[in-house]
């Protein structure tokens, strides 16, 4: 299943926005939104495909 862009650069801009690490302190969530969609538009540029992995199997918690 293909990611919408929309819904990658969202992805993208939070993980951004939460590492302050790599950003300033100071920037919103609106600023790593704009730096995520340059970069949502390099990888397109790029020819990289983000796709979701399909859910897993449900499983059981019992024991034997």
């Amino acid at each position: 299943m293909q990611l919408p862009r929309d819904e990658l650069i969202r992805l993208i801009g939070y993980a951004l926005w939460r590492y302050k690490k790599l950003m300033r302190r100071n920037a919103t969530l609106d600023d790593m939104s704009i730096l995520a969609t340059k970069l949502v538009d390099h990888l397109d540029i790029s020819l990289v495909e983000w796709r979701r992995k399909p859910p897993r199997d449900p499983h059981s918690i019992r024991f034997k």
